[in-house]
């Protein structure tokens, strides 16, 4: 039987089809079945009306990816909370930890241990400056304008502190009267935490030999609620009633990471007496230093 050419091609063209099919089929017999973790692939799993298993293992590990970021979001988040808050308390620490641990054993005196603390403080706010610039522009520089108005800052702080008690946390017009009799890192310290505690109540600062009868007690000449040679009281009373044992053990430690010194006793009322020791010139030596006197 003889063709025309035309049908011809079409007979060709669907030899060639059926022969590329045949030979597509085989190959895909011959070849191994993919599998993916010793299982097949989702597509083919489903062709088949099969799932693979979930064990307990598997579904642990993938709770354990799925919650790692979460995990690694929130410690992230904790760790520069906490670097803020370092960075946040260290000026106030410097300046306090600076003044007391200046005064009480290197003999600056007063004055010179408070100015040394101040200039440390602007030193170390002057660092974050740098930081904050060198994160900014790719440079550590700091314009003159800012460290002048770094240097305002410490110092009205330190004014601030030493001159003010607001109303609210002196007992009476005459506590805080007495407020400035006290000595200035005393101030200074308790102008701190009122800042921190604003239930914080002073109750006493200096006293009179006198004051001791009209409060029923015996007189104490070795009080530090009365004026030293300095010329400064060297001890103020909180109160004590009202306020939780841990408000309480905190405002303690606080005194104490500062280097005062705190008592918890009752006198006329409960209340927590701090105190700052005092420097006095060796009588057997003078001009050879000063000691703390007990």
């Amino acid at each position: 039987m003889t063709l025309d050419p035309s049908e011809q091609k079409t007979l060709d063209r669907l030899r060639r089809q059926i022969r590329r099919e045949r030979e597509a089929g085989a190959g895909n017999a011959a070849r191994p079945e993919t599998t993916v973790g010793g299982r097949r692939p989702a597509a083919d799993t489903a062709v088949r009306g099969r799932r693979s298993p979930v064990t307990p293992a598997r579904r642990r590990t993938q709770r354990r990816r799925e919650s790692r970021p979460t995990r690694e979001v929130a410690w992230r988040a904790l760790k520069v909370a906490g670097i803020a808050v370092l960075a946040a308390v260290a000026p106030f620490f410097v300046l306090l930890r600076a003044t007391t641990f200046l005064y009480l054993h290197a003999d600056t005196g007063t004055w010179g241990s408070l100015a040394l603390a101040a200039a440390a403080t602007f030193l170390l706010l002057a660092g974050y400056a740098a930081v904050a610039s060198r994160r900014l522009k790719g440079r550590f520089r700091v314009s003159p304008f800012l460290l002048r108005g770094l240097a305002v800052l410490v110092a009205a702080y330190c004014l601030y502190g030493l001159l003010y008690l607001s109303s609210a946390h002196a007992k009476s017009d005459a506590v805080r009267a007495e407020y400035r009799s006290l000595h200035p890192h005393l101030r200074l310290a308790l102008g701190t935490l009122v800042l921190l505690d604003g239930n914080l109540l002073v109750t006493d600062a200096s006293r009179r030999v006198e004051d001791y009868a009209a409060m029923g007690l015996p007189a104490n000449e070795r009080s530090l609620h009365l004026r030293q040679a300095d010329g400064y009281a060297h001890a103020a009373d909180l109160r004590t009633n009202g306020r939780s044992g841990l408000r309480n053990a905190l405002t303690v430690a606080y005194f104490r990471a500062l280097g005062f010194r705190t008592l918890r006793h009752v006198g006329t009322a409960d209340h927590l007496h701090v105190s700052y020791p005092v420097r006095v010139q060796r009588a057997e030596a003078p001009g050879h230093g000063s000691r703390i006197r007990p």
